[in-house]
């Protein structure tokens, strides 16, 4: 669905390489330093490391930065030495409320539990897309993303511009593309349901998707995969934060709305 002028694997094996340990220190962000002390409480053996840029992205979706190790003992924030400070501080900062929304507040990561018993057809729903990300990541993403906003800005007088600008970069870019897209992308569940949920967090969090839901509503996985967030996904917030097992359900309940057997994940 993207026009691939580059390789999408170097671009993740660049920010994935080893970095230099960093001192967040060094940034002169208290509250950044207060969100790492909360974190750590809770994930030992946290680390922040910098990357090198070395510019092999060339264009529309750039990784800023990237939680290695999510689910080990000794999770690694890896991050561009590119980044202005603020954005440095950003991009540490979400990673870090990704952290806790998973080990303090129960919302976990979405796992594949057994083979699929929906048939072949539904393994391109998990595969990983040409960006780098599966359908599975994007809906915890998205679901973390409608609270972890407002919990930097809220909690941690810490903003989300980074963020949002990436999201606004990515909703544009597939807009642009969406009326060129060939007979084989249409068709192409996965990338349709991932863009769809992205699209309903760009309403959520920017509220600017209304100008163009009638135009992408004509592909039908796209317009699927939109009402089943808005349905499961849609009263999110820091002030209507979900339990562990409202969360859970929700989670299971937006899979099955897409095809998916609840039976075959667990969070």
């Amino acid at each position: 669905m993207r026009v691939r002028l580059w390789s999408w694997s170097a671009v993740v094996t660049q920010i994935l390489q080893t970095g230099i340990a960093f001192d967040i220190g060094s940034l002169g962000s208290r509250e950044l330093v207060r969100l790492f002390h909360e974190a750590s409480s809770y994930v030992q053996g946290l680390a922040v490391e910098i990357v090198r840029d070395q510019g092999i992205h060339h264009g529309m979706e750039k990784i800023m930065a990237i939680l290695v190790g999510i689910g080990s003992s000794m999770p690694t924030i890896r991050f561009l030495d590119s980044l202005e400070r603020e954005k440095q501080v950003e991009a540490i900062a979400h990673e870090l409320a990704h952290l806790l929304l998973i080990h303090r507040f129960g919302l976990k990561l979405i796992r594949q539990k057994r083979p699929y018993s929906a048939g072949p057809e539904q393994n391109s729903l998990t595969r990983l897309s040409h960006n780098g990300f599966s359908l599975l990541g994007q809906i915890g993403n998205t679901a973390h993303h409608l609270i972890l906003v407002d919990y930097l800005r809220e909690r941690h007088a810490i903003g989300s511009d980074l963020h949002c600008r990436l999201l606004h970069r990515h909703f544009l870019f597939f807009c642009y593309r969406s009326h060129m897209l060939t007979k084989e992308a249409r068709e192409d569940m996965e990338s349709l349901y991932r863009e769809g949920i992205i699209a309903f967090e760009y309403g959520k969090i920017l509220g600017r998707f209304e100008g163009v839901r009638n135009m992408l509503y004509q592909m039908d996985f796209f317009r699927k995969a939109v009402r089943a967030a808005e349905t499961h996904f849609g009263k999110y917030c820091l002030e209507a934060l979900p339990t562990p097992s409202s969360y859970e359900e929700d989670v299971l309940s937006l899979l099955r709305d897409l095809g998916y057997e609840r039976e075959d994940f667990v969070l």
